[in-house]
């Protein structure tokens, strides 16, 4: 997988050597600007200019929860090396379904997902869910949508009369099938499964879909294999919520401005069309800690995520959500004076007091950007 994630549950990994310890944040003072429920905006955007990123306000807040809930899911899978054989990385998403607060920020990230790329007036009549993973929470999100679930299922499964297609499978041919009538001609249609790999189940599913005269507007998986390239095979618009796994090539960015890190942290990761750049200390390339004022140590944590996006191929005026983590609020005056300079387009923000940062460090901050045009992640 493409790096490991940065924490907004328990205070992230930090992006600088020496960082192997557990979190900081355990006992920490309450957060000066706690995170808004699903169903507000963030209060911290009220005021953005996103014009100057073609973006509105409620499209930049949207990407904001989008990205936290983003950055929740990813830490919730668990990784299994050589299953279900040797050489097999896999990825089980069954604890989001465990835990009730996980689930939920699963179907509001999808629903997020849906509602910004479709909008009221294209919004799906029905989601089709792929045996078996794609009942997981296919019918959750249609309910949500108010949309109908539709099964497709393996050949033999569904009674009355049905449609079939076939898809090729390692060791020879598996059939999917669809009830007749259970989509109307010209209902719009999103198919839903857990993972992308091959994309041959999921293409068998959308010719199933026009068969009984749907539109199909897209596809969603929580997770790719992008090596495997599924999606090529894939005639309609391809989402993936958490993250991408690829074969031999990491999805991270590091910058040589920036500090090196320490285990197996890296500086920023890519999920989707998001960057992730983890906690930003002021140190340099070398790792050695900046001197000076609490404005010159926050403007070294700028300049170091400047760099990692620069290097990501996106930019501040990307970033959409920040975290400060200040040891003492007495120099917040002087931390936001220059914090403001960098992120004058006023990305949503929270600013959590904590006891101590690693290194002894007086502050340190991270972010979540959208990937530019030319994003090399």
């Amino acid at each position: 997988m493409s790096g490991q994630p940065v924490s907004t549950a328990s205070h992230p990994p930090h992006g600088h050597p020496d960082n192997t310890g557990p979190s900081t944040q355990v006992g920490d003072k309450a957060s000066t600007a706690s995170h808004p429920p699903p169903h507000k905006p963030d209060p911290t955007v009220a005021d953005n200019n996103a014009s100057k990123r073609k973006l509105s306000p409620a499209a930049t807040s949207g990407a904001a929860e989008l990205a936290n809930l983003k950055i929740r899911l990813r830490q919730a899978l668990k990784q299994y090396k050589d299953f279900p054989s040797p050489g097999i990385l896999f990825e089980d998403i069954l604890p989001i379904f465990a835990d009730p607060g996980l689930h939920e920020a699963l179907l509001r990230a999808l629903e997020l997902h849906v509602t910004q790329s479709y909008g009221e007036s294209q919004k799906p009549d029905v989601i089709v869910g792929l045996e078996a993973r794609g009942f997981l929470f296919g019918p959750s999100l249609a309910l949500r949508l108010g949309a109908a679930f539709v099964p497709v299922r393996k050949q033999g499964k569904l009674p009355g009369p049905t449609e079939t297609a076939s898809y090729q499978k390692e060791y020879g041919k598996d059939f999917f099938q669809i009830q007749k009538g259970a989509i109307k001609n010209g209902q719009r249609v999103i198919i839903v499964d857990d993972i992308i790999a091959t994309g041959g189940s999921a293409s068998a599913a959308g010719s199933l879909v026009r068969k009984l005269g749907g539109t199909l507007l897209g596809y969603v998986f929580m997770l790719e294999l992008d090596f495997l390239k599924g999606r090529a095979k894939l005639d309609a618009p391809v989402y993936t919520l958490i993250s991408s796994q690829e074969k031999g090539k990491e999805g991270d960015a590091q910058s040589a401005e920036g500090p090196e890190t320490a285990g197996p942290y890296t500086q920023a990761i890519a999920t989707g069309n998001t960057i992730f750049v983890s906690g930003q200390i002021p140190a340099d390339s070398e790792g050695k800690l900046v001197e000076g004022s609490i404005a010159d140590k926050t403007e070294a944590c700028c300049k170091n995520i400047q760099a990692i996006l620069e290097e990501a191929g996106s930019a501040l005026e990307r970033v959409v959500k920040c975290n400060v983590f200040i040891t003492d609020m007495a120099n917040f005056s002087e931390m936001n004076g220059v914090y403001e300079k960098y992120f004058a387009h006023k990305p949503a923000r929270s600013c959590v007091a904590v006891y101590q940062l690693p290194k002894g460090v007086p502050v340190e901050i991270e972010c979540i950007a959208l990937a530019g045009e030319g994003s090399k992640l």
